[in-house]
């Protein structure tokens, strides 16, 4: 506790101001004798195993006697993707730390330490590193790296659970909750590690990824006697929403009528009874130690790997108590929080503030008889405190000014000669070259200040070529002036607010692509069945039905819808572009009728396209995307007046000169490129128009529309292409882009292989939450010779497959789908018979699906697929069987 003790004795003040003079004095603080530690967290600030973690670091530290410098940075993993924090965050280290680097890194949970050890070379060569908080450590993460050594984090679940057998020795059912985060999962394999040695008295029911709202659900309905919960993580929805880890245990607490248990010491503040923990401030206390040894020149190569880390039995006694507990069921050492303390205990307050009161009364006493003593000794020291003072005021840093009434200079330190500006002399009238130069009348503003007596704060001042915090302090006999450069700091704010600003773009793309993605996944399952209705139609139809044509119209329709699908796949970094030689004429050509709708009657498009150029590398999809955002940008800058657009392509050749100043201002080789050119006749742009035209979001309109241009930017740089934009106020608008030629000729249309005459026999179990796409998919199946069950969900595809095992040769199952989705069915049907055939299919493209995990021992089809796709897939997948 501290107390504030007033001495109306001046000797006692002067005794006290000697004192902390001389302590001054005896320990002066040298900047250049500090090292710098960086503490890397995986998560965010306000998650309490992140700031207790942290928090045991700190303590740790400041008890080690290295003067030292601690920066925390948050990378917000638990919210946000690491393959998106990642990039960001390493320029950022890099610009922060470049000058001025760490000594020695402490990397917080299995993130941190992932991308410590990936970019360490690069950001902080030979750095030395500590980590804590890693879930399932296995020597092979530090592999190959040197001068890693740390403290793995060892939860104890199968303690937990015997703790809570004690408690409660007529348990025998228990749910457990997790998410499908990768500390989630990595925690849920842990438990079932330690689950079957309980599987003989406890029914185990895992709640693992389930919505809010279901969640809630299940807990009510779980019994209520002989029951209880196990609480692992649950920080994020399957809509990948965050939750935040007080919002998850009161879901959990106020749903469930049982008690609820864990394995970490965070989660025992609300609301649950306890367990064998593992603690935060211990783990990072532990790492702490650890690298204040490294710090004082022991090797990291004598400091081994942690392993084992310590825990401890924590329970909260008011649950305890809600549950009927006794006390003499705890295991041995247990800890027992919120127990309600003795009379002394709870009136220590006032019993220490008493004695603390008695023990200052006894001190006065004694000072006061001192003081009597030592009055010659505390006049000479007055002397020297003065010779102190004059030296601490000369040789303070921040420059300090004394004035006289009259405004002109009585004293000055050294700091105002080091800092650059004119030097002053006693005498001078100060602020006499400031008044006139600026807004601020600094001499008027002193002037009033001396008169008024009252202190005057200018925070950003511009005085020559710096910025100065000025804080004026008037006294009896005029004023001291105290200047702070300020300049560094303003210039690092305008640094963080263009970071700010840069991670702020980020976020909007990243939002766009998780809505493009989830667009095209459902329509590609639309597509679904308007292709394969389609295809089964033109096959029982003769050739000279008058109907054909108009169903191979819809065919045709719904197959650039999917070349749409894949595009918006492409933006959201769910599908992959089809990468092949392209003749650029031709690929505008194909675009004819689709920009005659959407360009308006009164404007009229000329075409001035070279034929037999050379081939450029594209998609073109995407490039088609490239123009139809062009013209539809030029037929809006027309606007309701007759203009005219010219869109033109051919050959040219770049000198570097030309490449330099290209919009992108990436390194082009000079030689030929292949040119496609859109221009306008509208109203055209200004200077600061145009510097923003590629902006995300940004639109001369009422509102915006989407990506618009900022899409052409990403598309050029992906076909290592640029571009040129040319326009003035009333001139129009023109565009040109650049795109490098390739060796590779253009491939010929190819015309549809034949059917191949290959059926199958036996049933085929498809599973997909989409009726539309089951019928057709059934369909299909049956006209490749095989009897079709059906599931709408993973969980009964599971359990349709346990009861017809002995007659399904095939199953095809959607990825995505409710319940239960598509990998863990596949999982589940492998545990039933290792060796059966399975087909997933996705909207999304084979890479994203995760597809990759099952180790190859499952097909692919990807959605919207034809009848001849679906049978390639099936005779390989049946055929490797």
């Amino acid at each position: 506790m501290r107390m504030n003790h007033g001495c109306g004795h001046p000797h006692l003040a002067a005794c006290g101001t000697a004192l902390t003079v001389l302590v001054l004095f005896a320990c002066p603080v040298r900047a250049d004798a500090y090292r710098n530690v960086l503490i890397l967290n995986a998560y965010h600030a306000g998650y309490a195993w992140a700031d207790e973690t942290i928090e045991g670091i700190r303590s740790m530290l400041n008890q080690s006697g290295i003067s030292l410098r601690i920066y925390t940075e948050f990378m917000d993993t638990k919210r946000h993707a690491p393959a998106d924090i990642y990039p960001e965050l390493e320029n950022f280290c890099r610009a922060k730390y470049a000058k001025d680097p760490p000594a020695l890194i402490i990397a917080c949970d299995n993130n941190a330490l992932d991308f410590i050890l990936t970019r360490r070379e690069r950001l902080f060569p030979g750095c030395p590193v500590v980590f804590c908080g890693i879930n399932n450590y296995d020597p092979s993460m530090i592999a190959g790296h040197t001068g890693i050594t740390g403290v793995a984090e060892r939860y104890n679940i199968e303690a937990t659970l015997a703790a809570a057998l004690r408690l409660q020795p007529q348990l025998r059912y228990m749910a457990v909750i997790s998410d499908a985060t990768v500390t989630g999962d990595q925690i849920l394999r842990g438990y079932r590690i330690a689950m079957p040695r309980f599987r003989d008295r406890i029914t185990f029911e895992e709640f693992v990824n389930l919505p809010p709202e279901t969640l809630a659900r299940k807990l009510r309905d779980m019994p209520k006697e002989h029951a209880a919960v196990l609480f692992l993580q649950y920080m994020r929805d399957p809509d990948g929403r965050h939750i935040s880890m007080q919002e998850g245990l009161a879901l959990v607490v106020d749903n469930a009528a049982v008690p609820v248990y864990s394995a970490w010491d965070i989660h025992i503040p609300y609301g649950i009874v306890g367990g064998v923990v593992t603690s935060a401030r211990l783990q990072g206390a532990t790492a702490a130690a650890m690298a204040a040894r490294i710090l004082k020149g022991e090797p990291v190569s004598r400091i081994p790997v942690i392993l084992d880390n310590p825990t401890r039995p924590v329970f909260n006694y008011n649950q305890l108590q809600r549950f009927h507990m006794p006390l003499s069921r705890l295991p041995a050492g247990s800890r027992v929080v919120n127990k309600p303390t003795s009379i002394f205990h709870r009136y220590r307050k006032y019993v220490l503030i008493t004695l603390l009161f008695v023990l200052a009364q006894s001190l006065a006493l004694l000072l006061l008889a001192i003081t009597v003593r030592r009055r010659r000794a505390v006049e000479r020291d007055l002397r020297r405190k003065e010779a102190f003072n004059f030296a601490l005021f000369q040789y303070n840093p921040v420059e300090t000014v004394v004035v006289d009434r009259d405004g002109r200079v009585v004293r000055s330190n050294l700091a105002r000669l080091r800092s650059g500006d004119r030097p002053i002399h006693n005498g001078d009238a100060m602020y006499v070259d400031y008044a006139g130069n600026h807004t601020i009348d600094m001499r008027g503003e002193l002037m009033e200040a001396i008169r008024s007596g009252k202190p005057k704060d200018f925070p950003e001042l511009p005085y020559h070529n710096r910025f100065l915090s000025v804080t004026i302090a008037p006294f009896s006999e005029g004023a001291i002036i105290i200047s702070t450069d300020i300049t560094a700091r303003l210039r690092a704010e305008q640094d963080r607010r263009r970071l700010e600003a840069q991670m702020q773009r980020t976020q909007k793309l990243e939002s766009l692509g998780i809505l493009a993605g989830g667009i095209a996944h459902d329509f590609n399952n639309l597509l679904m069945s308007m292709l394969g209705n389609a295809e089964i139609a033109l096959m029982d139809l003769p050739g000279a039905a008058a109907a054909r044509k108009h169903i191979e119209a819809i065919e045709s329709s719904a197959k650039q819808a999917a070349d749409l699908c894949r595009q918006l796949l492409a933006y959201s970094g769910k599908g992959r572009f089809l990468i092949e030689p392209l003749d650029l004429s031709a690929v505008v050509e194909d675009t004819h009728d689709l920009l005659n709708v959407l360009i308006p009657k009164k404007v009229t498009v000329r075409y001035a396209l070279e034929h037999n150029l050379p081939p450029v590398e594209g998609d073109s999809s995407q490039i088609r995307q490239v123009l139809i955002n062009l013209m539809t940008n030029a037929a809006e800058a027309i606007g309701d007046a007759n203009g005219v657009i010219t869109v033109s392509s051919g050959r040219l050749t770049l000198t570097a000169a030309d490449c330099s100043h290209l919009y992108l201002g990436e390194q082009h080789p000079a030689g030929e490129y292949v040119y496609l050119d859109v221009a306008d006749t509208g109203c055209g742009m200004d200077a600061e128009t145009r510097a923003r035209i590629f902006d995300p979001f940004f639109t001369t309109k009422f509102t915006g529309r989407g990506l618009g241009l900022a899409a052409v930017i990403g598309i050029m740089r992906s076909h290592k292409g640029d571009l040129r934009v040319e326009t003035a106020p009333g001139q129009g608008t023109r565009v040109t882009l650049y795109f490098p030629p390739t060796q590779r000729a253009v491939d010929a249309a190819a015309e549809p292989a034949p059917v191949p005459a290959w059926s199958g026999s036996g049933t085929v179990l498809l599973a997909d939450d989409e009726e539309a796409v089951r019928n057709v998919a059934s369909t299909m199946l049956e006209r490749l010779g095989f009897s079709v069950i059906t599931a709408t969900n993973g969980a009964e595809a599971v359990e349709r497959f346990r009861a017809h095992r002995g007659d399904i040769v095939l199953t095809v199952l959607d990825v995505t789908m409710p319940v239960m989705d598509g990998h863990e069915a596949l999982r589940q049907i492998r545990e039933i018979q290792t060796d059966a055939v399975v087909l997933l299919s996705s909207g999304y493209e084979e890479d994203t699906t995760g597809q990759r995990i099952h180790n190859g021992r499952a097909g692919f089809v990807h959605k919207p697929y034809r009848l001849a796709e679906l049978r390639a897939q099936i005779a390989a997948a049946l055929d490797a069987a």
